[in-house]
């Protein structure tokens, strides 16, 4: 049975074969159930379906509330609009379902029956797309011998699913935390999925010898339930490790995501390491990634969470692993300057030069967003200094053409060459020309930097400092022209001084208490 959120409505089904819909209240079921329904109120019943063959078993309402799914002895998956007499759609089963359980938003339906298995479908397209074997409970543990060794079986079968010799050494601290590592490293169950017991009762810290020798162990081991990990995505996210251990502690699978997004990631990219930890410890996918293709790594990278990287490095997270852009976490901790992550990726052997999709180097990144402190931390660390993109610009036309006058300075410190041309041609200088960055250009030329150079389409950086109207960029270059002088170049920047000021002098007669 089950009750409609207003308190005033039922549905039951049962082994009859029977749905039925009850006025618990005393009032008619106004717009739910207003039209296509027959009054028995005399019953106090307002609606009756029956299924074809076999008792129904349970049943879930959706959230419209004229939509209710059951399930039984039929093996079939029947949904049902309380307003239509025969049923909207079936779905046929190859088990009878024992229970089924709807999320709030209709989407999803979990099934769980005589097969063993929890199911969940998606009910937009009548696909199952998660199985759970059942759970398993009852394995034994056995210890035994003056050279303990482990073995465990099934309660269930008796099958044996691990034997472990045990070294005397180790029992003398505590046997629970030792069963525990051991079950998980065979079995892949970890310990938070895991209860011991010893006589009936949970087993308590302590050696093997010091709680008796104990010749057997029980084991409880829970599979992971597939929810909807919106609990446990909240939680990871703001850094609750209270809620996430208590959650994980009810067998929620690490790996869940809510609206596409996993604990792991959420906990790396706000920096909160005793999550990380805790979803470590149970068996979190460390390279999972997200819809970019980005692992939790990636999150800490780009939000320079220090800690969370660390704890992730350590976990075994692969500083080499790439999204879809084929970025590094080195890549995303240079772009943003991230100093310390960085620091951190490259004592992991993160690939100082490796090329992203573009060609990006996390040197170029650094370069073009103006973080000098990085740029002489890879240097310093041996990144390449003439690596190209894919359009042939290197670390240094990247920072001209973003006028990053201090990261350029250190470039040139490092012997990056003034002269290199980008695929179409163009120097450093006329990258910075062509940005209007007078600083950069100045210090360019104090370089000797080739004023004269054009590029393949012609463009000289006089001449594109006079197309962008630049006075102060133009005037700069040609200080650092040899004579003679270009007349039609000289004659633009005078006609630029000259609009300049009357601009000036009109502005100043606006301003004047003298205009009448």
């Amino acid at each position: 049975m089950s009750l409609f959120p207003n308190d005033q409505y039922a549905i039951s089904v049962s082994r009859d074969r029977c749905l039925l819909t009850w006025d618990c209240g005393h009032s008619w079921c106004g717009v739910l159930l207003r039209d296509n329904m027959r009054d028995l109120r005399a019953e106090k019943r307002l609606t009756a379906h029956r299924e074809r063959h076999g008792g129904i078993n349970c049943l879930a309402v959706a959230s419209n509330q004229t939509t209710v799914i059951t399930a039984g002895q039929e093996k079939t998956l029947t949904t049902w609009d309380l307003r239509m007499a025969d049923p909207v759609r079936i779905i046929d089963l190859d088990e009878e379902v024992l229970a089924l359980s709807m999320t709030h938003d209709d989407a999803f339906l979990a099934t769980a029956g005589t097969g063993q298995t929890v199911k969940v479908w998606d009910i937009r397209n009548d696909q199952a797309w998660y199985r759970c074997p059942a759970v398993e409970r009852g394995h034994k543990l056995r210890v035994s011998g003056a050279m303990p060794e482990l073995r465990v079986s099934s309660a269930a079968s008796g099958e044996q699913l691990l034997t472990a010799a045990l070294e005397e050494a180790a029992l003398a601290s505590s046997l629970a935390k030792l069963l525990k590592a051991e079950v998980f490293r065979s079995l892949g169950v970890p310990a938070v999925r895991q209860k011991l017991f010893l006589e009936g009762q949970e087993l308590s810290e302590g050696s093997w010898l010091s709680l008796g020798q104990p010749s057997e162990v029980f084991v409880v081991l829970q599979c992971a339930a597939q929810r909807f990990g919106a609990e446990l995505v909240s939680a990871a996210a703001a850094g609750d490790a209270a809620m996430v251990q208590r959650v994980l502690a009810q067998y929620q699978d690490p790996n869940c995501r809510s609206r596409g997004l996993a604990p792991l990631h959420l906990a790396a990219e706000n920096g909160h390491a005793p999550c990380l930890r805790l979803l470590l410890a149970a068996a979190a996918d460390l390279h999972a990634a997200d819809d970019a293709g980005e692992t939790a790594l990636h999150s800490a990278a780009w939000r320079g969470q220090k800690e969370a990287a660390e704890c992730l490095l350590q976990a075994g997270a692969e500083a080499a692993r790439v999204n879809e852009n084929q970025d590094t976490a080195l890549h995303l901790a240079a772009w943003n300057g991230h100093l310390a992550v960085a620091q951190l990726l490259l004592q992991h052997d993160a690939p100082i030069n490796a090329g992203n999709e573009a060609g990006d180097t996390p040197l170029h990144l650094a370069a073009q967003s103006g973080h000098q402190a990085l740029v002489r931390l890879l240097l310093l660390r041996g990144a390449d200094l003439h690596a190209e993109l894919t359009s042939g610009e290197t670390p240094l036309h990247l920072a001209a053409w973003r006028g990053q006058a201090a990261v350029a300075s250190a470039l040139l410190e490092a012997k990056a060459a003034l002269e290199a041309r980008s695929s179409s041609g163009d120097s450093a200088l006329i990258l910075g020309a062509w940005g209007g960055h007078r600083d950069l250009c100045g210090l360019l030329l104090r370089r000797n930097a080739e004023a004269q150079a054009a590029n393949l389409r012609g463009d000289t950086a006089l001449v594109l400092a006079l197309r962008n109207n630049d006075l102060g960029t133009a005037q700069c270059l040609l200080r650092y022209l040899p004579p003679p002088l270009p007349k039609e170049a000289v004659l633009e920047v005078v006609d630029l001084i000259q609009a300049a000021e009357r601009n000036q002098l009109a502005a100043d007669l606006a301003e004047s208490p003298l205009r009448a």
